[in-house]
Formats: C-alpha cells, sequence, structure tokens
C-alpha cells in the first residue's frame, strides 16, 4: 500500500521505531512511534505517542496526544482539545525567520489532552 505520503498502514493499533514519511489510520487503538520524520497519524480513538517528530498532523477521536519536539527547533502549533488540557512546555521559541528551519505541528483530539514538550 502506498499513498502521497509514502508508506501507509492501517490497523487497530501501531507501534514503530522510526519511520521518515508515514500515513498511518488506526480504527481504535493506541499508536506509539519513537521517532517520525513527517506524517499524518490518526486514530480513531487511542492515544497517540510520538518521541520525536519533523513535521506532522496527529489526530485522535477520543485519547491523549503526547509529543516531543527536539530541543531549539522552532514550531508552529496548531493544536485544539475541546474536552481535555492543551498543554505545550516548549516555551518562547519565536517565529521562524525565512528560510529558517521550524517544525509544524497540527494536534486534534476530541476528548483527551495533548502534551508538547
Amino acid at each position: 500500500m502506498g499513498s502521497a505520503w509514502g508508506p501507509e498502514a492501517r490497523s487497530r493499533s501501531a507501534w514503530t521505531s522510526w519511520c521518515a514519511d508515514l500515513e498511518l489510520k488506526v480504527g481504535g487503538g493506541e499508536i506509539s512511534i519513537d521517532s517520525l520524520g513527517e506524517g499524518r497519524v490518526h486514530s480513531g480513538g487511542g492515544d497517540v505517542h510520538v518521541g520525536a517528530i519533523s513535521s506532522g498532523t496527529i489526530k485522535t477521536g477520543g485519547g491523549d496526544i503526547i509529543v516531543t519536539v527536539p530541543p531549539g527547533i522552532r514550531v508552529w502549533q496548531d493544536l485544539s482539545s475541546p474536552l481535555g488540557d492543551v498543554i505545550s512546555r516548549l516555551g518562547g521559541r519565536g517565529e521562524p525567520a525565512e528560510g529558517q528551519p521550524h517544525i509544524e505541528i497540527t494536534a486534534r483530539t476530541g476528548t483527551g489532552d495533548i502534551n508538547l514538550s
């Protein structure tokens, strides 16, 4: 299976150590990724843990999202949880200058917490 984003996987739950580009869809289970280059991760209902990310979109219908960002990199964040807490421990890293490396993270959960650190 493949997509415009690279490898694609569909499962009830998933774990992977490292993937450069990934589109992952899980119907109802936990997703755990040690390191992700660029990707889209979606769980219908379950927690999503990403140990390190370069850029991506993470969504879960009901579950927590926990993402670790490499230190010193500027981050554009778009985070939403209508029925949970949204916590970003990244501090003020400032807006990236034109051409400067940065990470874009979009995280959405319906009923869980989002934690960026």
